[in-house]
């Protein structure tokens, strides 16, 4: 659960960041309509079509669109160029007899009906092409750079700012609430109070503090009775949560006894194992800074026992608890 929430806040990160880039460093509307007045301006020549190529996009399962894409030859001054734009905007309908339609300003009829007879034939497949021999079309071209240039200078639709922005705030709106609920959701799971546990005639005694996570990773947790204030770290990996005694950490409130070592990790150990989505394996390894005894280790095992783990390794340093 904590993967998944810190997961949803990076990629609501992401977004947001993605979006604000984009916004900045994209063209505005002004810009545009000046890009586009000086397009309308450019002077014009003969050219070769050698190609035509309509392509079936797919997007998702079901649906798709169809994109085309040109490419011919033109001279300016004698120097050959050969071009691949066809227009201010992508070329893309969400049928092919539109895509064709659209095609036909620059088509002569006899290609537009063998590219709708190819289509026809070929829209089971990836792409249809058409090799249209030697017509001659217009071609515009940049008078400071002769070897840009473009089939189609009109304006399909009018750019607004507003048109800009909105799919840009939009996401960077969706980003953001997809932080929020995943930092409230953080937060709220750091906030759940360790499971208590009965006293029993064995010893086992639940602690009577909580924990708060330290990182969105869920890696270090805090622990806070009265004064007594105690860092644990812990990583998971592939399903398996580690905790080492290294890694137990007095920031105020001592002193620490080895005994409240064992009891700060057992309910560790209970909320990761009763919470939804939690742990279902364990290992804790001693390295000697808090050496738990035996006995302590015994009855880490006989709480965890009552919520459904088994003791599967008791090794020396280490100790492992697997839960079905």
């Amino acid at each position: 659960m904590r993967i998944l929430v810190s997961g949803i806040f990076i990629l609501g990160a992401l977004v947001v960041g993605w979006s604000v880039r984009d916004l900045v460093t994209s063209p505005s509307a002004d810009d545009i309509r000046r890009e586009r007045a000086a397009i309308t301006a450019w002077p014009s020549v003969s050219g070769d079509l050698q190609e035509v190529r309509l392509q079936k996009v797919k997007i998702g399962r079901e649906s798709a669109h169809f994109e085309a894409s040109v490419r011919y030859h033109y001279l300016v001054e004698g120097v050959p160029h050969q071009g691949t734009r066809l227009g201010l905007r992508d070329y893309r309908e969400d049928t092919p007899e539109a895509l064709v339609s659209r095609l036909a300003f620059f088509l002569s009829p006899a290609n537009v009906s063998r590219l709708r007879e190819t289509t026809d034939k070929t829209w089971g497949e990836a792409a249809a092409v058409l090799e249209p021999g030697n017509q001659q079309l217009t071609v515009y071209y940049d008078p400071a750079n002769p070897a840009s240039s473009i089939l189609d200078p009109r304006a399909r639709e009018a750019i607004t700012s507003l048109s800009l922005i909105a799919p840009h705030v939009a996401l960077i709106l969706i980003g953001s609430l997809m932080m929020v609920v995943s930092f409230l959701n953080w937060r709220r799971s750091s906030r759940v109070a360790v499971p208590q546990l009965r006293p029993t005639q064995s010893g086992d005694a639940a602690c009577p503090g909580t924990f708060t996570v330290n990182d969105l990773r869920g890696e270090y947790w805090l622990y806070s009775e009265g004064a007594l204030r105690v860092n644990i770290g812990c990583g998971g990996i592939s399903g398996v949560c580690h905790f080492n005694t290294s890694d137990v950490h007095l920031e105020s409130g001592g002193p620490l006894e080895i005994g409240k070592v064992a009891e700060i990790l057992l309910n560790l150990m209970l909320k990761f194992g009763t919470e939804v989505g939690g742990y279902k394996n364990f290992v804790l390894h001693r390295d000697g800074k808090y050496d738990l005894s035996d006995e302590q280790i015994a009855q880490i095992d006989r709480a965890l026992r009552k919520i459904g783990f088994t003791q599967v390794i008791q090794d020396g340093n280490e100790s492992r608890w697997s839960k079905k």
